[in-house]
């Protein structure tokens, strides 16, 4: 049996993008603002496993979060490949908030050139600035006027 996805017209673009993307690249999605409810909707629209990688990883610990390191999220992004599936690694800017702009290019950097075994989806609004020029070709951009609008009970959603 077939399972049909109506995927929202705003994904379309990415999705035409991301099918010309390498299989086991690290490829970076620009929001214009922080939009877990597009991101989600992303993830279902390119059949690919949703990992909210703070509800994940970082809510358990609270404080102790602070502690982790930055490999944390590469064997976060392995251990959901496992399942056989592109990821979509959520909240990722989470953890990257935590380190120094130095260490933060440092581990985008390693994740661009990296052949993964699945592709590795990075959402990002904040630190789309230290994305590395080897990665220019697999950053894709949204602009705010081709997305749905946000009300408030997105913003809320997007907080659990």
């Amino acid at each position: 049996m077939t399972t049909i996805i109506h995927a929202p017209a705003w994904t379309a673009g990415v999705l035409a993008w991301l099918a010309g993307q390498p299989e086991n690249c690290a490829c970076a999605i620009v929001f214009p603002s922080y939009r877990p409810d597009l991101v989600e909707q992303l993830a279902t629209a390119a059949n690919a496993r949703f990992c909210d990688y703070r509800k994940l990883k970082m809510a358990p610990l609270g404080w102790q979060a602070a502690n982790l390191t930055l490999d944390i999220l590469s064997s976060t992004a392995e251990e959901e490949m496992d399942h056989g599936k592109d990821v979509v690694l959520h909240n990722v800017e989470a953890m990257l908030s935590l380190v120094t702009r130095e260490k933060r290019e440092w581990w985008l950097e390693q994740t661009a050139v990296r052949a993964w075994p699945r592709r590795l989806i990075l959402p990002v609004t904040l630190y789309a600035h230290d994305l590395p020029a080897c990665m220019i070709d697999h950053v894709h951009e949204l602009q705010a006027a081709a997305l749905p609008g946000d009300g408030v009970l997105q913003r809320v959603a997007g907080l659990r």
